[in-house]
């Protein structure tokens, strides 16, 4: 979009940026590409404005799920290294 086309209707272009880059979080994670996931949904938690349009509880959840996709990444990390350690030995 052109610059004085987003500044036009800000508010609509920020709903629709905090929905896009939640919808692209959860698609990485479906990947797998959970770096990409977790950068997409701290781009929408640190910016107030994406935040106050998901609001509190969504932003709670979002929260959660970052959490929960660490997790996941480093379970699959320390399942690499035990596979690495199989096949070594």
């Amino acid at each position: 979009m052109k610059p004085e086309e987003v500044e036009a209707d800000k508010e609509f272009y920020n709903k629709i940026m905090a929905r896009t880059l939640v919808k692209r979080g959860g698609a990485y994670v479906w990947v797998s590409s959970f770096e990409n996931a977790v950068a997409d949904f701290q781009a929408v938690i640190n910016n107030s404005e994406y935040a106050k349009i998901l609001g509190d509880m969504e932003v709670a959840r979002i929260h959660k799920d970052i959490a929960a996709i660490q997790n996941r990444n480093q379970s699959l990390e320390v399942k690499k290294e035990g596979d690495n350690f199989f096949y070594r030995s």
